[in-house]
């Protein structure tokens, strides 16, 4: 099986009920740690990935308060199914934090706006998509039906 057949079998595969845990105090949403999300980059594409993140950078925002964003970079390498010749897959994804006051304050608003870029580079792979069809049960019947072997009429 190729690296884009397992792209798409990953995506596709449900979270294991408990995976996702709610965010305390952000209402419904939902978190994956980054252990995880690296935990299905590695079962998908083995050794075949790599990470690279950028140089943090701080811009202003309301309130007085700068975000430190980051930049991470996701690579696999795989063979193209049609050509066979060597390529790499490339997504990228951004996080941002708002600095905090504090003591951990740069340090700790970095590693958060590191780890919010793995996930969004991740999610392009459709890695932990499932969270946000979760929140919309038309988006869930959706998915299932383009899914499935057999298409029923769909009705909204």
């Amino acid at each position: 099986m190729n690296k884009l057949n397992e792209i798409k079998e990953l995506a596709d595969a449900p979270l294991w009920p408990g995976l996702a845990e709610q965010v305390p105090g952000k209402g419904n949403r939902l978190y994956v740690s980054a252990t995880t999300i690296m935990d299905m980059l590695n079962t998908a594409f083995k050794n075949s990935w790599s990470v690279e993140y950028s140089q943090p950078w701080v811009e202003p925002f309301s309130g007085n308060k700068p975000v430190v964003t980051v930049k991470a970079t996701i690579k696999v390498r795989t063979i193209d199914p049609e050509t066979k010749e060597p390529i790499t897959i490339v997504r990228e994804g951004y996080g941002s934090e708002t600095m905090k006051n504090g003591p951990d304050g740069a340090e700790n608003v970095t590693k958060i706006a590191s780890t919010d870029a793995l996930k969004r580079a991740a999610y392009t792979f459709g890695i932990i998509s499932e969270i946000t069809r979760q929140k919309n049960p038309v988006a869930v019947k959706y998915f299932n039906y383009i899914n499935s072997e057999w298409k029923p009429e769909m009705s909204f």
